[in-house]
């Protein structure tokens, strides 16, 4: 599942998952599981849109 990170709380850490590799802006590919709970509680938001082609910084893309 490919999420925006939108915000984060101030103790990068919730439900046990940790958070403190999660930047506010980026795009990251994670399980299923942690999309959901992030985008549920606020924190991201689903990524639908495919890579922009020519981007000089294309987004950081990162597995779980």
């Amino acid at each position: 599942m490919r999420i925006r990170i939108v915000s984060l709380p101030a103790a990068r850490e919730v439900e046990g998952f940790s958070l403190a590799r999660f930047d506010v802006g980026e795009l990251y590919d994670v399980d299923a599981r942690l999309g959901q709970l992030l985008i549920v509680m606020g924190f991201a938001m689903l990524e639908m849109r495919a890579a922009q082609r020519g981007d000089d910084q294309p987004d950081r893309i990162t597995n779980r």
